[in-house]
């Protein structure tokens, strides 16, 4: 049996799988099972997983109902005593797994740790790291308040805890990672480590980027709201089957993934001018402003950071 099972949703990604498939399996001194859960491909996904041809690759039909089912699908056959989440057009970070693993087993009064991750483009270069903490430490507090500082795909988690969770909420469509680590800090106690753990690829076919805006965002109010209510009252309105209704009225999906660019570099440029590193945040400035030319906040940002 695999100690660890990493689920795998996947539909349409012919371009990025083999990548991300094959990050996971070159995790060093870890074994593992990896569920890929085609969700309705109509290009050469599957094609790509299946010529890989490793015997620690599951290839499943998903439900075709929402990324949420999708997992749960994973999760039904998982075998692992840890379960993980990789997208299929991201990457691992190499060893990230052993790591997170030996930490866990020596660490017991731990059920989950997570790391940090960095955004890269469609071609895998670099746009900025995630801005957050540079410190190891625990996060179960932040949780349990509404927050969430990392991606879920950087996430090891003992598997009888995901057990207990039920898997993934299909309310929250395409925010069920968000939803699943505040309830995962409501049972469990989470670790955080700031080494990389994961590559996150911005690009316009990704879920992210084919849901409206809106629609996300209040997705996830509601998912802080929800944890608010449980920590109130211990159940929260889906617990008690009183879902609310969602609006209908979101602007249309934009896949032009620049402005979440620019808006990352601009955050990293002021983070390393706060810490005192001018040269290197002028330097994301700039590539701010390549990234999004047309951007007063661009070019003032920029200016500002040359003043100052």
């Amino acid at each position: 049996m695999p100690v660890i099972s990493v689920v795998m949703p996947m539909r349409n990604m012919e371009r990025y799988v083999e990548q991300a498939v094959r990050s996971v399996l070159a995790q060093h001194g870890v074994d593992l099972e990896l569920v890929v859960v085609d969700d309705g491909s109509t290009d050469g996904s599957t094609g790509v997983v299946r010529a890989i041809n490793d015997p620690r690759v599951k290839l499943i039909d998903g439900p075709r109902t929402g990324i949420a089912d999708a997992l749960n699908a994973g999760l039904a056959v998982a075998t692992g005593e840890y379960f993980a989440r990789c997208d299929s057009d991201d990457w691992y970070e190499p060893d990230r797994l052993l790591r997170q693993l030996t930490f866990l087993h020596y660490t017991r009064a731990f059920d989950a740790v997570c790391g940090s991750y960095v955004h890269v483009t469609p071609a895998g270069k670099v746009i900025a790291h995630q801005q957050g903490s540079d410190k190891s430490e625990e996060i179960t507090a932040e949780l349990r308040n509404g927050i969430g500082r990392t991606h879920l795909c950087t996430f090891l988690v003992r598997m009888p805890v995901i057990r207990r969770l039920s898997g993934f909420r299909a309310f929250f469509i395409g925010t069920e990672d968000n939803d699943f680590q505040l309830r995962l800090g409501d049972i469990g106690r989470v670790w955080f480590e700031p080494t990389i753990a994961y590559r996150y690829r911005l690009h316009g076919e990704s879920i992210t980027h084919t849901q409206p805006s809106g629609q996300r965002k209040w997705l996830e109010a509601k998912a802080r709201e929800f944890q608010l209510q449980r920590q109130s009252r211990g159940k929260d309105d889906l617990e008690l089957n009183q879902p609310p209704t969602m609006p209908g009225d979101f602007a249309p999906v934009s896949t032009d993934t620049r402005h979440e660019m620019r808006d990352l570099l601009l955050g990293s440029a002021w983070k390393l001018h706060g810490l005192g590193k001018k040269k290197e945040a002028i330097r994301d400035g700039l590539r701010a402003v390549r990234v999004d030319a047309f951007s007063r906040q661009s070019w003032k940002s920029l200016l500002a950071l040359v003043i100052k």
